[in-house]
This record gives structure tokens, C-alpha cells and sequence, in this order.
């Protein structure tokens, strides 16, 4: 998680999405709105979805290309026009993606919570409470007890736990539709994200220094993302 401010927390997670182009323009519609009846509508409470355009990766295929050269090379009956090939592919691809400025998407779920949204929560609760302690008088000291937190009530471990709650039906909602998702819960995944999110480009570092780190976005507000384990 992110830590905002004193009473604000946020929570990431990547989102690896499912086959799209292979379904029929019917099958699309009905995802549409399957997603928006069984996913957007039963939220609650806010969520941003952000999609970052990144370097196509191509090292796993390069990998499984290069394992089949070494599996083949002692195969003498092998074209050695078919392995010479295989040998220059790579570096072809490379260049193929660099001069098309060739880009694949990640996709993210933020999702934020503070000690406010929770009071929030709280006394639309004790709204309820003091309906029915009026009705009965018994339920009086209950609807007190509810009625007079505020933000300062609010403990840091409340807002962690209500933020992985809400993580927990993101994730579970998602995958109802094969959507798999990941928590970011390594400090330069997360770095990454908001230096993108700020700067409107890929970091062109992977590994960020420890301690507060400031990111100045193009309208030069700067943000200060302390991280926690």
C-alpha cells in the first residue's frame, strides 16, 4: 500500500486481461454488459482504472526461441539455412518493434481508502441506529458509541484492513469474468506506476532509491510516495 497522508491509504493492483478478438461482436456485448451490471454496479466505493502504454516485451519469446536452437543443434539432418534464421530473428524483431514504436498495455485497479471515507461509513450506520434508538431506548448508548467517532478515531489498522477488504472484492468480482489479477507489493512495481501515472512516460529505470521519493508531473506539482511494508 501507499501511504498518502497521515489518514489516506491506497492500494494497486495490475490486471492481466482476457482473450478479446477472438469473440464475436455478441460475446463482446454481452462481456460489456456483464462487466458493468455484475462488476461496476456492486461497487461502493471509488476505484481508478489506468492503462500505461510500455515497452513491447518480447523476452519471453526469445526464450522459448532460443531454447528450441539449443534442443535442435545437435540435429544434423536441421537446414542450416532454418538455423541461421532463427539465429537472426531476434535481432530482427527488436528492430521491427523499435521502428514501428510498437507498445503493449498494463492495466491497473487503484484503489484508495481514508480514515474519512470510513467515518463516512460509520455514520451513515449510526444514522440507522439512532432511527431505531429513538424507537427504542435501550439502543441509546450503542448509537452514541457509533455516532461520536471522527477521522482522529479512525486507527491506521481499520483503514489496512477495510483497503484489503476492498482489494479482496476486486480481485474476486474480476475473476468471475477469467480476468486475473496481481497485488503490487513490491516497492519499485509501485515506483514505477506512480512515475508514469506523474510523467506521462515508462521510468527508464526499474530499481528506485529508498526513502521518500518525489516525482514533479508536467504541471510541476510534485508527489512524495512513502513506502511501507
Amino acid at each position: 500500500m501507499i501511504v498518502k497522508d497521515e489518514d489516506e491509504y491506497v492500494g494497486i493492483t495490475e490486471v492481466r486481461p482476457r482473450s478479446w478478438s477472438i469473440h464475436t461482436e455478441e460475446k463482446k456485448s454481452e462481456i460489456i454488459e456483464a462487466f458493468k451490471s455484475s462488476f461496476l454496479a456492486t461497487l461502493d466505493f471509488p476505484i481508478q482504472i489506468v492503462a500505461y502504454p510500455t515497452k513491447f516485451d518480447i523476452s519471453d519469446h526469445v526464450d522459448r526461441l532460443n531454447d528450441v536452437i539449443s534442443e535442435d543443434r545437435n540435429r544434423p539432418t536441421d537446414s542450416k539455412l532454418v538455423n541461421l534464421g532463427r539465429q537472426l530473428y531476434p535481432n530482427w524483431l527488436e528492430r521491427f518493434i523499435l521502428d514501428n514504436d510498437m507498445k503493449q498495455r498494463r492495466f491497473y485497479i487503484v484503489i484508495p481508502i481514508s480514515a474519512e471515507q470510513i467515518n463516512q461509513f460509520q455514520n451513515a450506520d449510526s444514522g440507522l441506529l439512532d432511527t431505531a434508538a429513538d424507537k427504542f431506548g435501550p439502543l441509546a448508548p450503542i448509537a452514541d458509541f457509533f455516532g461520536s467517532s471522527d477521522n482522529r478515531n479512525i486507527s491506521k489498522q481499520q483503514c489496512l484492513r477495510e483497503l484489503d477488504t476492498r482489494l479482496n472484492r476486486v480481485e474476486r468480482a474480476l475473476q468471475r469474468f477469467d480476468v486475473q489479477t496481481e497485488r503490487l507489493d513490491d516497492r519499485d512495481q509501485v515506483m514505477s506506476v506512480l512515475y508514469h501515472y506523474y510523467n506521462n512516460e515508462q521510468p527508464l529505470n526499474d530499481v528506485f532509491l529508498n526513502g521518500p521519493y518525489s516525482v514533479e508531473s508536467g504541471d510541476e506539482q510534485t508527489l512524495t510516495a512513502y513506502m511501507e511494508d
